[in-house]
């Protein structure tokens, strides 16, 4: 469990601080091509996706996260981006 990574990670940020940093990382490989920005995007979203019990005691930051995956997506679905 990630739990105390996600914790540690967003502590006194407040529930939108998490799904910011997945935002930027995700900017950043859109607009930069940035393959650094995808692997940080990547290990972020696997620290959410092993933190179970954070879900009980952050639900607040987990439904933004989710806000955000589903607007990331979106744009892919879109053809926001488009393979080189």
């Amino acid at each position: 469990d990630h739990t105390p990574l996600f914790t540690s990670l967003s502590e006194g940020k407040g529930e939108d601080y998490f799904a910011g940093l997945l935002q930027r990382c995700y900017i950043e490989l859109v607009f930069g091509e940035s393959f650094e920005a995808f692997e940080r995007w990547n290990a972020l979203l696997k620290i959410v996706c092993h933190s179970q019990e954070a879900i009980g005691q952050q639900p607040g930051a987990f439904v933004k996260i989710i806000q955000v995956l589903r607007e990331e997506l979106e744009l892919v679905q879109l053809g926001f981006i488009e393979p080189s």
